[in-house]
Formats: structure tokens, sequence, C-alpha cells
């Protein structure tokens, strides 16, 4: 009887059956554990999922081989806090020689850097840098489409000197003239 073709399309069913239920079971447990396929179609949240890269500092980087980076591809700031707040200036079509437009020191930013509560945090999918500490917040970034380094700074005592502005970089290659 084990080799009649009844026993064997009986088998074949249950086989079948269980292999079916299996996968019921697996495409349920996976819509339970939050897969990001739904409807035909991947949902992620990006900005959460970058996120979870955030740099998050708790003393301030005070030399420039520990510098924050940010950047938009053509325009590149190094972050660091020497003497307030210091930053290296690059353009991209200066490599491979690394020559910089310059660099910019914000001394009034150190009642910030120097605070007991100082904390910062390179967010990477706003591409910004934010450090806080003494009632004072900075925020740097590069503009998306232009050659422009902002630093916006909140808070603080008022201060003589100007802390908050941009820089804007030249357009032009060093070593060339037009």
């Amino acid at each position: 009887m084990k080799n009649s073709p009844r026993y064997i399309l009986y088998i074949a069913l249950i086989c079948g059956a269980l292999t079916c239920s299996t996968f019921a079971l697996s495409q349920s447990a996976n819509s339970m554990l939050g897969t990001a396929w739904h409807n035909g179609r991947f949902h992620v949240d990006v900005a959460s999922v970058i996120g979870r890269s955030d740099i998050i500092l708790n003393t301030p980087k005070a030399r420039a081989k520990e510098a924050v980076p940010l950047g938009n591809g053509g325009c590149g700031v190094a972050i660091w806090s020497s003497n307030g707040f210091s930053a290296q200036l690059n353009r991209a079509d200066t490599l491979p020689y690394r020559y910089s437009p310059g660099q910019v020191l914000i001394p009034g930013l150190a009642a910030l850097t120097d605070a007991t509560d100082y904390s910062g945090k390179l967010d990477l999918y706003n591409g910004e840098f934010r450090e806080s500490g003494g009632g004072m917040t900075a925020t740097a970034y590069v503009q998306p489409h232009s050659d422009a380094s902002i630093v916006d700074v909140t808070g603080g005592a008022q201060i003589d000197e100007k802390v908050s502005g941009s820089t804007v970089l030249s357009t032009q290659t060093p070593g060339k003239t037009t």
C-alpha cells in the first residue's frame, strides 16, 4: 500500500498543506516584526535610519586632527574647538594639492566650547554640526548649492565681536587667473 498512487497523492497533499501553512505563518510573523515592505513596496524612514549613525560628542574636539567634517561635495569644512570655533575651508577642485581658501576663527564661542555642559552632535541627515553649552548654541553647515559655510549662534551674553555670519569661498581655483 505504501507504493500505491493513492498513498503517494495523500503524502504530497499533506506536504503541500504543511508548506503553505508554514509560509503563511512566516508571512504573518514578518508583518508583525515591522518589515519595511508594505503594499508591494518599501517604506523607509530615511531620516531615522541615517540618524542612527549621528556622531555625539561629550567633549569638544580641541585639535585640528580631531575635526568634524561638513560639506556639500564641492565645498568642505573641518570644524574643531581650538580657542572657540575654528574651521578649515576646503574645495574639491583643489585636490590633490589640498589648497585651502583659509581658516575661520570665532573666539567669542570659547564660552560655548569651554562650558562644563558642552555637547555636540554631527547630524548626518541634515548635514549640520550643533554645539551647545554655557547657554549658547552654534549650528554650522555648508549650503547645499553654493560655496558658503554658515555658523548660526543663539543664546549667550551680549559680546562685542560678530559671532554669527557666513564665509563665502572664492570660486577661483588656486593657481589659475581669469
